[in-house]
């Protein structure tokens, strides 16, 4: 129910599949942010190149197994637009991952040189490595863009591929649902 209230806030349509958990941060009565966590996604190249492929390889199934016990994904964070660049969004993933359940949290975040909330909440980037058919098309934009485009640098000109992995490793050996008090308002709901 919260997180249908914001849905139409986020870029994403859809529902997240998988939900374990949502964070919720309310005023005054009223929904104003949330977070949802979900069970990871089973093939993911920026998992693998943050964890040394910890989950490629081997038997699928038993892989699969671990990954779901090991591993957590903040799915959506969304928050109303009135209470936004106040840090909300920060203190959603910083209070996710306080509760952390798994050994490893992970967010996918297509904008996430734009808003970069998720390293401000203490996640590490991973920047997506870009393929050859990028390489070949970022080389034929510059030939194409002229002598002033070959002379930035490259941060001024950026990769063109703004995907980041945010994974932060969170041991949680004293989890127990009912300390939820670090977000005013915020608490978990299934």
């Amino acid at each position: 129910m919260d997180y249908q209230r914001l849905a139409a806030y986020h870029y994403r349509g859809g529902r997240p599949v998988g939900v374990t958990r949502v964070f919720v941060a309310r005023h005054a009565c009223e929904t104003v942010g949330v977070l949802v966590e979900t069970r990871p996604v089973l093939n993911c190249l920026l998992r693998g190149a943050a964890l040394g492929g910890r989950y490629d390889g081997g038997d699928r199934e038993v892989l699969a197994v671990l990954l779901n016990r090991e591993v957590r994904t903040l799915a959506r964070v969304i928050v109303e637009p009135r209470f936004r660049g106040i840090g909300l969004g920060v203190a959603l993933v910083r209070h996710a991952l306080a509760h952390a359940q798994t050994r490893y949290v992970e967010a996918l975040a297509v904008m996430g040189q734009v808003q970069p909330f998720f390293e401000k909440a203490g996640m590490r980037g991973f920047e997506r490595p870009m393929g050859v058919q990028a390489v070949r098309l970022l080389a034929a934009i510059e030939a194409d863009a002229g002598k002033d485009q070959r002379r930035k640098t490259k941060d001024e000109r950026g990769t063109g591929m703004e995907l980041l992995l945010a994974l932060r490793e969170e041991m949680c050996p004293n989890f127990s649902p009912g300390n939820c008090a670090a977000l005013p308002g915020a608490k978990p709901a299934v």
